[in-house]
């Protein structure tokens, strides 16, 4: 490979997930949904915690009581050891009376 071609990785991802959220704002409704609920799944894969919430918050405006996004939330705060917001994510279910199917995983670490 030749010199100064290389991208760190950290970059180019940081680019890319830029570059997504850019066309997700820009799609219909319907769609937006579902762009949202795969940056959040990469965001688990990747550990980024702040696009994590941000991604989560989008998708649960338009799906108020989605378990799947509550539980995955709360696995990437609990995996970045937040356990207040874990607490805080737990109460916001109970609350809205979302509750996730035991034994079935939303989420893949």
């Amino acid at each position: 490979m030749r010199q100064g071609l290389e991208l760190p990785n950290q970059f180019t991802l940081a680019s890319l997930l830029q570059a997504f959220v850019s066309l997700v704002k820009s799609i219909s409704h319907v769609v937006k949904c579902y762009g949202w609920w795969s940056l959040l799944s990469a965001c688990v894969v990747h550990n980024d915690v702040e696009l994590g919430r941000i991604s989560a918050q989008h998708v649960l405006e338009i799906e108020l009581e989605d378990e799947a996004t509550h539980a995955i939330l709360l696995n990437i705060y609990a995996n970045a050891r937040r356990w207040g917001k874990v607490a805080s994510i737990r109460k916001s279910m109970k609350r809205k009376g979302v509750r996730k199917e035991q034994g079935i995983s939303w989420a893949v670490n």
